[in-house]
């Protein structure tokens, strides 16, 4: 039984990555103007619009990321340039 479990849940995983891979080729298609919008499907095109924001907050979440680092090494510079004094 369990077996079954596990082969169902990697044909799903299987299932989502390749519709991953094909969103993402459609994203490249379309960013690069090899297709326009009228060339995707309704469906399609909500589908990409969800990546993009997904995509849009991974980069806001990466950027906060990094300015927290940047203030974190800036804050010890300065630490270690008053301990120089």
């Amino acid at each position: 039984m369990s077996n079954n479990r596990e082969s169902f849940l990697e044909s799903i995983k299987y299932s989502q990555d390749k519709e991953l891979i094909r969103l993402m080729e459609l994203k490249r298609k379309y960013d690069n103007e090899e297709i326009t919008e009228e060339d995707i499907s309704e469906e399609d095109a909500e589908k990409l619009l969800r990546l993009y924001e997904i995509e849009i907050e991974n980069i806001k979440k990466d950027t906060n990321n990094a300015k927290e680092r940047i203030k974190k090494e800036l804050a010890e510079l300065k630490r270690q340039n008053m301990n120089k004094k």
